[in-house]
């Protein structure tokens, strides 16, 4: 997949499931992400949001098997931090991992598709971030609201 991905000049290839244990084809799999360069991977960790505003920061992480991450334009971090009622209606826009900045799978497969991979930065100022000439809303957190289509009683699955 990887390769034939590569071929038709996917601007980036990001997988949503981890390579964290062996698994036969892990050698065949390095060398695709290796050669196609604009692949991004998850890692997962546990959310730890602490009372004062920031960034929420990951603990017991989870990442790529080494050949398989060192071939990678960018990891990002899957996790997804619910509010108090269990409602996702952020997703933030990066981590703190072991006192560095991770962007989140989303923000990091951006990234790589604009090319911005290699200087990822994130400027902040009051309530926005800059990121690669545009302008996101945050959150204290850095968490960017997400804009579901419709009522919050029409998102939660039960919508036909």
């Amino acid at each position: 997949m990887v390769d034939v991905l590569s071929a038709a000049n996917a601007r980036a290839i990001v997988f949503d499931v981890g390579f964290f244990e062996p698994a036969p084809g892990d050698d065949e799999l390095a060398r695709a992400i290796r050669e196609a360069r604009y692949v991004v991977q998850p890692i997962v960790g546990r959310p730890e949001v602490a009372e004062a505003p920031g960034l929420t920061r990951l603990t017991h992480v989870e990442a790529p098997l080494p050949p398989l991450a060192a071939g990678s334009a960018l990891l990002g971090s899957a996790n997804v931090v619910t509010d108090s009622d269990g409602a996702v209606r952020t997703l933030p826009l990066a981590y703190e991992v072991d006192g560095r900045l991770v962007p989140s799978l989303a923000l990091a497969a951006v990234a790589v598709a604009l090319r911005q991979e290699r200087d990822l930065r994130l400027e902040r100022a009051a309530n926005t971030v800059y990121f690669a000439g545009r302008e996101i809303p945050v959150t204290d957190r850095l968490g960017m609201r997400i804009n579901y289509v419709g009522t919050p009683s029409q998102t939660d699955g039960a919508q036909t």
